[in-house]
């Protein structure tokens, strides 16, 4: 631990959990089937310290709330989240900010490398069939999204024939509730058996 404090002002970890309420809570608490409850939950992994908790609808997006406590964020922070809270307007100010972070990458966004002046798309799936199950690689110096923001390394990995299923399931059981509660599925959901965890960091 005494290492990552001479590297970083704080180690802020940010997660959320949701459950279900009364539905006589539906007028302050909206869920996507039912009434429901969202608590988002940050800490000082460094110092134990909470640095935020609040309570909002189930329905509320992560990457929102996420975005406006960005002012909370000091420099050499490192910001620690999971693939809910993942927007490029956050990322690029934490980066702004003289922070770091370490963050999953949603499966949609385009990621492009830049050769002899030009923009290259990367193919996923051309990597994906040439990793091994449980095998990650490391790329360095790409960019994600269309607003092209750079990022110092990104790591894929595949997932294993295990992890494939219990992603999968997950996916399955999202979509159902989805489609109970009158939502839309998301119709880039795919199937492929390559299907790998992406990580982008900005931590040199």
């Amino acid at each position: 631990m005494e290492t990552y404090r001479t590297c970083f002002t704080r180690l802020r970890i940010l997660d959320s959990t949701s459950f279900l309420v009364p539905a006589d809570y539906g007028e302050d608490y909206r869920g996507s089937v039912s009434s429901g409850v969202k608590i988002q939950f940050e800490y000082d992994l460094l110092s134990g310290a909470c640095l935020q908790l609040c309570v909002q609808s189930a329905n509320d997006s992560d990457a929102r709330f996420a975005y406006h406590a960005q002012h909370t964020i000091l420099p050499n922070d490192l910001c620690i989240r999971d693939l809910g809270f993942f927007s490029v307007a956050a990322l690029a100010e934490i980066d702004a900010r003289g922070a770091y972070y370490i963050t999953r990458l949603r499966s949609d966004m385009k990621v492009y490398i830049k050769e002899n002046g030009q923009w290259k798309e990367w193919d996923w799936e051309s990597l994906g069939n040439q990793l091994e199950e449980g095998e990650s690689v490391e790329m360095e110096h790409v960019y994600i999204g269309h607003e092209r923001l750079y990022v110092p390394r990104l790591v894929f990995r595949r997932l294993t024939a295990e992890e494939w299923q219990k992603r999968m399931a997950y996916v399955r059981k999202k979509e159902k509730r989805k489609r109970e509660g009158a939502g839309t599925p998301n119709p880039r959901t795919k199937e492929i058996p390559h299907l790998t965890d992406e990580f982008t960091t900005r931590v040199v």
